[in-house]
């Protein structure tokens, strides 16, 4: 066996990020995003921005969708997949590196996205405001904010205090989640074994998330200047309730 136990997310496991989330429905997921853009009268052939786009996955479904679409991460290694996923489709979509609290994007987007719990990487308060911030200046008059968190429902009880092993691929992960209940926040320790020559490659990262009370995020978007905020429940327009893991926003700027 090898190591490599470099802990900053997104680093390590790139190259094997979409294994790991090979049972996410990413399909379905971006077909629940074009009905909330249908709600908008955004249409296909505008431009969107998709923040923590990761490997690319979902700025390249909603790019067959029609939507000119721009990627930014902070993760390097993780643009260079979605580059070569990208290349591969044959797809011509630009990929930025930087930080959602202080992106800068050239232009104004008509929608600007962020999935997959990004928002919840953002450990404070001021990190969120600042990221609103900066979303709100790269969006255009009229444009669409669509993100989505994970709740503290989410953190405090489905990943609690868990370890999970996963095997796909021949990709062996354990997921070890550690609930912070002060700062409702969670601490995952990813360590997945690759198979590389007969051998097994140690990788680990570790990633931390916290949730922010629903009405502390919608308080935060109309501080920004966003009006029109509403929530649902994941894969639904059904307003949240208590036990609901996944919640997605839907704002506008005017």
């Amino acid at each position: 066996m090898t190591e490599n136990t470099s802990l900053p997310p997104y680093g390590q496991i790139a190259p094997i990020y979409d294994i790991l989330m090979s049972e996410v429905d990413y399909k379905s997921w971006a077909e629940y995003i074009l009905k909330l853009l249908e709600r908008t009268g955004i249409k296909p052939g505008q431009s969107l921005l998709d923040l923590a786009c990761g490997t690319g996955t979902m700025s390249l479904l909603l790019a067959r969708a029609g939507y000119q679409v721009a990627g930014i991460d902070l993760s390097p290694e993780m643009l260079k997949v979605a580059r070569q996923k990208s290349k591969e489709q044959n797809l011509a979509l630009e990929y930025f590196q930087g930080d959602l609290r202080t992106f800068k994007a050239g232009s104004n987007y008509n929608v600007i996205t962020c999935f997959f719990d990004g928002i919840n990487y953002l450990l404070t308060s001021e990190d969120v405001a600042a990221c609103f911030t900066s979303v709100y200046q790269t969006l255009a008059h009229g444009g669409a904010f669509i993100f989505d968190v994970n709740t503290i429902h989410a953190l405090s009880r489905f990943w609690g205090n868990n370890t999970e092993m996963r095997e796909d691929q021949g990709v062996i992960s354990v997921w070890n989640n550690r609930y912070l209940p002060a700062s409702n926040s969670s601490e995952l320790t990813l360590t997945a074994f690759v198979p590389r020559g007969g051998l097994y490659e140690k990788l680990a990262e570790r990633h931390t998330e916290r949730a922010y009370p629903l009405e502390e995020l919608k308080q935060a978007l109309i501080k920004t200047g966003f009006f029109q905020v509403e929530c649902f429940r994941q894969n639904s327009q059904e307003q949240p309730s208590e036990d609901t893991k996944r919640v997605t926003f839907l704002t506008r700027k005017p």
